[in-house]
This record gives structure tokens, C-alpha cells and sequence, in this order.
């Protein structure tokens, strides 16, 4: 394995190259593509993940056939926030508890309240921040 630099069995390898666009023979173990693939995930995010011999872009596909079941988790998860995150009318919940919930809230300016559906948690869409009790936007814009 060229990254872990052990000799290893062939079956310690995939049976063919990372994507199909790839032009060498797979180089890399199993055990540390899944961990290529996790690092890639935690620096780079879920779309700009390659091939660690050649830089090719690795597909969902790709991800699916060579990521362990925790790493392919975690990437469906990221996948599927940054999906999210790409909507400009999905608001992710700001509460200091975390609950890692979100919801559409298409009203913006007009309604710049939201209520997280899951944990009840106001916040401010304007401001991207806890709900100023007691203020209008105008207001706490005044105070700030």
C-alpha cells in the first residue's frame, strides 16, 4: 500500500480502481481509503472528494462501493446538509443546546422569527442569532 507502505495481500485491495476514470491499478488498501475518504469528508466536504493516487473525482457510486459503514454515514449526513445548506430558505437551528435540526423558513424579512420544530429554540433569521426578546430587528439593529 502505497500510504501505509505495508505489503499486503491482494484482498486487501479493491478488486478494481477507485473511480472509472482512473487509469492505475488501486495502490491503496481498503483500510486506508475508508480513512482517505473520512479525512477528505472532515477537510473538504462530501463533493470535492478524489482518488488519493490521481486526484479523480470520486462519485456517490464510488463512495457507496469503497466507504466503510461509519464513513458512508457520516458522508450521506454531510451530503445531505450541504444540500440543505444550498437552500437559501432552509435555516439551520442556532440553539446553544445543539439540536442539529432545521427547517424551511421562507418568510425572511416579513417573519424573522423562526421556531425550531424540534427543540422550540427562537432565533432571529435577520441577525443569525438568538431572538432579541423584546426588540424588533429595527430595534436591536439601533442598539447594536
Amino acid at each position: 500500500c502505497i500510504i501505509c507502505t505495508d505489503a499486503l495481500p491482494p484482498t486487501s485491495f479493491p478488486p478494481q480502481p477507485p473511480t472509472a476514470h482512473c487509469t492505475h491499478s488501486p495502490q491503496v488498501c481498503t483500510a486506508d481509503l475508508d480513512a482517505w475518504i473520512r479525512s477528505s469528508l472532515t477537510t473538504k466536504g462530501p463533493a470535492a472528494i478524489g482518488c488519493p493516487e490521481c486526484g479523480n473525482h470520486l462519485t456517490h457510486p464510488d463512495i457507496h462501493r469503497l466507504a466503510a459503514p461509519l464513513t458512508l454515514a457520516a458522508f450521506e449526513t454531510a451530503q445531505t446538509r450541504a444540500l440543505l445548506s444550498a437552500d437559501p430558505n432552509f435555516r439551520w437551528c442556532l440553539s446553544a443546546a445543539a439540536c442539529g435540526s432545521g427547517q424551511l423558513h421562507a418568510s425572511g424579512r416579513a417573519g424573522p422569527i423562526m421556531t425550531c420544530g424540534a427543540c422550540g429554540f427562537k432565533q432571529c433569521v435577520i441577525h443569525e442569532r438568538a431572538w432579541h426578546e423584546g426588540l424588533t430587528c429595527r430595534e436591536f439593529d439601533e442598539r447594536v
